[in-house]
């Protein structure tokens, strides 16, 4: 049970604690001044003697009479004035004897339920404070913020349940630490020998050792395409580890969002010509102050997913403009397969692979989404999947300079 919902069970219950209490008190207290009333009413019409008025007034209710009269000369609220008829002197001082004692018990009564509320009204919230803490605690560790220390104050039983989630905190950390020195290692490990295969596989490719058949030209194709994209994967791997850290990219200028676009396509020409897709393109001239290289892996990403799932002689469709909010919009759309609505759901979940996968030389990461999402939010923006009809669809949308009308590059 999430701890919201905990909180408010909490304050429920208290709640219905209260009123089990306060009900019956309440009504034992409506009965207690009707009973006072009567005896009141038959004081004022019945002659009462010095032992009757001894019984009246006994010490049990002295107190009870003093604080009463207190009440009464103070004029504090909940106080009554005694309405005597004239009677005589033994009446009229038990009428008022039992008027104070009334007041007394109603302003007793009154005074428990309130207090009572209160109480009930502090205990809730010296119990939701913790709670509050524990459910925000809860929400940074689950998005990875790993910078705030966790601090539960309240009872014992809260603080070790901090203490506990501080320790985790800590665990994570460690851990995230050592996942980032694997992957740097990892990365260096592969890189090396890739950038081997990526500059033979071009000098093939350009026949600078010599000229190939179509035979031979295909191979240095699917060379060339394979180690652009592992070189794609193991940038997505260093760039989502360092994104989980910066969650403000610094190095931002003005550029135009529409060259940024032009360049990402310009990275994976050789995949478009391949699989002999139609590139139709409305680009606005619109500039953002962006983290050039982050925004740039954001189109690269997305353009990269169309293209994978795009079928041969399929169609891009994409767009940059402005939208009714003044904010650059950047839609991608393909014809492929499209996303089922569970998918959809956790597309931008880190490592997560669809299970509809086109026939490919390499098997996504699934970071190239959750990749994109966060470089969009660390700029204020947002991502969405959308739904079209048919293939996939995303939108971006980015803060657009004021000065959006210049022409690009």
């Amino acid at each position: 049970m999430r701890t919201r919902n905990l909180s408010a069970t909490i304050r429920q219950q208290l709640a219905l604690a209260y009123l089990v209490i306060s009900v019956p008190a309440f009504a034992f207290t409506i009965l207690s001044l009707r009973a006072l009333d009567h005896r009141i009413e038959q004081a004022q019409l019945s002659p009462i003697d010095g032992d009757q008025f001894a019984l009246a007034t006994t010490p049990r209710s002295a107190w009870l009479m003093s604080l009463g009269t207190w009440i009464r000369v103070n004029k504090l609220p909940l106080s009554i004035s005694p309405r005597l008829d004239e009677a005589n002197d033994n009446n009229t001082r038990v009428a008022y004897a039992l008027s104070d004692v009334r007041t007394a018990v109603l302003y007793l009564r009154t005074c428990i339920l309130f207090v009572g509320a209160f109480v009930i009204i502090l205990l809730s919230q010296r119990l939701s404070r913790p709670l509050r803490d524990l459910n925000r605690a809860i929400e940074l560790l689950s998005h990875d913020r790993l910078d705030q220390q966790v601090r539960i104050s309240g009872a014992r039983n809260f603080q070790e349940m901090g203490e506990g989630l501080e320790k985790l905190r800590v665990q994570l950390l460690t851990s995230e630490a050592q996942k980032t020195q694997f992957l740097q290692h990892i990365s260096h490990e592969i890189k090396t020998p890739l950038t081997s295969i990526k500059e033979g596989s071009a000098l093939l490719q350009d026949e600078l050792l010599g000229p190939i058949n179509d035979e031979q030209r295909s191979v240095t194709d699917i060379l060339v395409k394979s180690s652009q994209e592992l070189q794609l994967a193991i940038e997505n791997l260093l760039d989502y580890n360092s994104a989980i850290s910066a969650a403000n990219p610094s190095d931002r200028s003005s550029v135009f969002l529409d060259t940024l676009v032009r360049t990402a396509l310009a990275r994976h020409q050789v995949s478009i010509t391949q699989r002999n897709l139609t590139i139709n393109s409305a680009l606005e001239a619109i500039k953002s102050t962006v983290n050039k290289s982050q925004i740039t892996s954001v189109f690269s990403n997305l353009i990269s997913n169309a293209v994978k799932h795009s079928p041969e002689g399929g169609h891009l469709q994409l767009s940059l403009n402005l939208n009714d909010e003044g904010k650059a919009e950047f839609t991608i759309a393909d014809q492929g397969h499209g996303i089922s609505s569970h998918e959809r759901a956790r597309i931008f979940d880190a490592f997560f692979v669809g299970k509809q996968q086109t026939p490919s030389t390499l098997k996504g990461t699934g970071l190239g989404l959750s990749l994109v999402k966060r470089y969009v939010e660390a700029h204020d923006g947002r991502v969405e999947c959308l739904n079209p009809r048919k293939g996939a669809a995303f939108r971006v949308v980015l803060n657009a300079d004021s000065n959006s009308n210049s022409s690009g590059e």
